[in-house]
Order: C-alpha cells, then structure tokens, then sequence
C-alpha cells in the first residue's frame, strides 16, 4: 500500500521491507553496513524502539545475521527457495502445536491468562529498562546509525514505536492494558512508560541532526483492531501505519526531492493506461 501510494505521486519508487524479528539498532548497524550499503537507497526509514528496550549488547537474534557467525542454515535459506518453503512449513506447524500463531494474543489474554508471556526471555532487564546508561547508549548507536547512513549518503528517517500497552481500557471488554501483567514483572503502563522514554531519546537524535521524524507512538490509536498483540499489527493496524507514513513522507518528498515528483498532468495519464 505503501509503495502503490507512493508511486502515484513519484518517480522511480522502490519500496523494500528489510525488517528481521527481534532486530534491534545493534542489528541495524550491522545491516547497513553489509546489505544496505551495497543497494544504495535515497531513504531508510527506521521503525526503531521496541528491541532496544533494556538491551544492554548485541543479542543471538541480532548476532545471527552476521555474515561471518550466520549458521549454516540460514545461509541455505538466502539460496533456496525450496528450502525456504519447506522451512516456513514446518515453523507454522511448529507455531501452530505451541499455539504461537498470529491470532489475537491480547484476546488469549482474555480467556484465562494471567500473564503475558513477554519479556521474560528477549529482554531480561525489562524492569530496569529505564536505566540512564542504557538510553545513553541507545542514543549513541543511534547516532552511529546516523553517520553510517551520511557516510553511505543515505537519508534516516526515524519512525517513533506504538503499543497497544498504556493507560487505556478496551471499549469492548473494560480492560485497561495498562494493568496487564508482562512476565517480566512490570505491568502494560509501566512498559509503555519506558517505551516513551526511548521514543524520546529518538526524537531527541533525530532532532540533533536534522533527520526527519514520524511521530507514530504518539499518532496510532490504542485500539484492538490495530493489535494482534501488544506490538504487532493486524491488517487494519498495517494499514493504519502505511497511510499515516505515506502521509508523511510525501510531504517529506515534496520538499526534499522535488525531482522526482510526477507533475499533475503526467499522473492523469497513468491512471488512464491503468484503465
């Protein structure tokens, strides 16, 4: 949706996700540096928050993506595409026996659970997640993802975290998320609390360099339908955040690469050979 908007609207769009699960700016340093240095993108646009929240160093998820202790299968992975198939299969029949299938695990939560299973294991300081040092050092790896991305004349734009988890109740069931207990023994406020915290240290970053932002944890609606969990996005919920970014970029666009604009005239005649 994101790139169909933008194409409407711009020349030469090219839209990619290199998203990876549980990455964080360790494993975006990493990224940059090896894969997308070598594409040479105008833009990257940095989602960013969430994995960093009490990471203290680089973690298994972030480290497995180097290319010199990328495990053998994962290298299989990146050739075959019948391997990825077979792969993905068996993960979702995995998924499915643990019952970790992107169902709504806020309405899991409903049925019975008396914690929510998270932050017990991929960020086990959770609960001194607010530490000084630990923003400090966020910032500065920031600022390094910043000068990697000049170095690579690339442009940073950075994109604030949303959570379902704060001080709301649910309209359809009167549960308030801020109440929900995290098995890493802090509650949904005080999560959403810390996650503010780095949000502000993005800002604060990307106010220093005169990087763009899209302020998205302050913009997206605490709403069910926009959350299968206390992060990730239904479809609604995608497309929620696709619109609110194209929304923004554009008028980033407009003024930082008029260039590549498609003059109104130019944009009827598209439309019509689509028809």
């Amino acid at each position: 949706m994101l790139s169909s908007d933008l194409k409407k609207e711009f020349k030469s769009v090219w839209v990619n996700n290199a998203g990876l699960n549980g990455h964080s700016t360790y494993g975006h340093l990493i990224l940059i540096k090896d894969y997308i240095s070598k594409i040479k993108p105008k833009i990257v646009v940095f989602l960013i928050g969430i994995n960093d929240v009490g990471r203290k160093d680089i973690s298994g998820i972030d480290e497995r993506y180097l290319k010199a202790k990328m495990p053998l299968y994962m290298r299989v992975l990146k050739k075959s595409e019948l391997y990825n198939l077979f792969t993905n299969y068996r993960r979702s029949l995995k998924a499915a026996e643990f019952q970790l299938t992107d169902e709504n695990m806020i309405d899991k939560y409903l049925k019975g659970d008396t914690i929510y299973k998270y932050g017990s294991n991929d960020n086990p300081d959770l609960v001194n997640a607010a530490d000084i040092s630990l923003i400090s050092n966020y910032e500065k790896r920031l600022q390094l993802l910043i000068n990697d991305c000049k170095k690579y004349n690339i442009d940073p734009v950075f994109v604030t975290q949303p959570l379902l988890l704060g001080n709301t109740v649910d309209s359809a069931t009167g549960l308030n998320f801020g109440n929900i207990k995290l098995a890493s023994g802090i509650n949904g406020l005080q999560y959403w609390n810390i996650l503010q915290i780095y949000n502000a240290a993005t800002k604060k970053i990307a106010s220093d360099n005169n990087c763009f932002l899209i302020n998205l944890a302050d913009s997206m609606p605490k709403k069910r339908q926009y959350f299968y969990d206390i992060m990730h996005y239904t479809n609604d919920g995608s497309v929620f955040v696709a619109d609110l970014i194209y929304r923004n970029m554009k008028t980033y666009l407009e003024k930082k690469y008029p260039q590549f604009i498609i003059q109104p005239a130019s944009r009827e005649k598209v439309q019509i050979k689509k028809f």
